[in-house]
């Protein structure tokens, strides 16, 4: 989906659910492929599922009313932008949070330390991004009626 986008609420929780999905099945794979012990599956989607509370405030942040004029926006009110700026900065250390407790799950359940584990998480982490994306724009589409706000 994105920004813009209006959608029925089962959209938003099985967009949530297909990014963690990913997300679990990209690091099982970088965990057995670049791992030496054994890696289980069900510590990779535990702990990747744990690593996600942080996403709960930025949900919350959401309802925060602000302007989604774009016009207003690409004209550079500043009315408009800095509301927008403030939500985003508020949202950041979220973010920061979030991908911490990520690369924490990842580096403990593939049991992987240094540079292996951080260079394996980037790439697991862009892969799942991406396979995430092509679903969310190719597949979600066809079973949800989605409207521009």
């Amino acid at each position: 989906m994105g920004p813009g986008v209006s959608a029925p609420f089962q959209a938003h929780i099985i967009e949530a659910f297909v990014a963690w999905t990913c997300t679990v099945i990209f690091f099982y794979l970088a965990g057995l492929a670049f791992s030496k012990s054994r890696v289980r599956f069900i510590d990779v989607a535990g702990t990747t599922a744990l690593a996600r509370w942080p996403l709960i405030f930025i949900a919350i942040l959401s309802f925060i009313p602000v302007s989604n004029d774009l016009d207003a926006i690409t004209q550079g009110d500043p009315g408009v932008i800095l509301p927008l700026i403030l939500l985003g900065l508020l949202g950041l250390p979220f973010i920061i949070l979030y991908v911490i407790l990520l690369y924490n799950a990842y580096s403990v359940s593939a049991n992987l330390k240094g540079g292996k584990a951080v260079w394996t998480f980037i790439l697991a982490l862009l892969l799942s991004d991406g396979l995430s994306r092509l679903i969310f724009h190719f597949v979600i589409p066809r079973f949800f009626t989605l409207h521009s706000i």
